[in-house]
């Protein structure tokens, strides 16, 4: 029977840190604390500024602000949960809206479409996203608008209008800037 010797350890000197770092080591590794301090400094302005600038509201109206519903310019009363609450279900409408159709263009240019259509129509999804946002928000407010004003929005409220979030006691459809602008958004 034939014994082996044992394995030599590994010396414990690390081999991280053995050279003597460069100039251009240092410059980059200052350069890369002072761009994480810019984005502090900058998203602490943005916060600083959002502050100062909402101060007003709050002090004239309180933290009622944030929860009131009233919006009422004669008597100067204003309430942020039309507009906050427009905006979470304008954006979750929109994930949900979107996901879908997303992924389904996505799975169907890679999985499913044939190879002499996959160049152009990539392309054609391309230039709609080179798009502007304002260009189909001008188009939404032109000729969306009109339409889910005038067709969509009554007969929602006619359907549902049992519903406490979308009847006329609530403020989703009860308004005119807040329905048609809340419904094309």
């Amino acid at each position: 029977m034939e014994t082996t010797a044992p394995a030599k350890a590994l010396p414990a000197k690390s081999l991280i840190g053995t050279r003597k770092p460069h100039f251009a080591d240092n410059s980059f590794h200052i350069s890369l604390y002072l761009a994480g301090g810019i984005v502090v400094v900058v998203l602490a302005s943005i916060l600083l500024i959002m502050f100062l600038g909402g101060r007003q509201a709050f002090e004239t109206f309180g933290l009622g602000f944030i929860w009131s519903t009233e919006w009422n310019p004669v008597t100067s009363v204003y309430g942020a949960l039309p507009a906050i609450t427009g905006t979470l279900i304008t954006a979750l409408l929109a994930i949900i809206i979107a996901w879908p159709i997303g992924f389904g263009i996505a799975f169907f240019l890679t999985e499913l479409c044939p190879r002499a259509l996959r160049a152009p129509l990539g392309i054609a999804i391309e230039l709609l996203a080179a798009v502007p946002s304002i260009v189909y928000g001008m188009w939404g407010f032109f000729v969306l608008a009109p339409f889910m004003a005038e067709y969509v929005q009554p007969w929602l409220t006619e359907t549902f209008a049992w519903l406490p979030p979308l009847g006329d006691s609530f403020f989703w459809f009860s308004a005119p800037p807040l329905g048609v602008g809340l419904m094309t958004a």
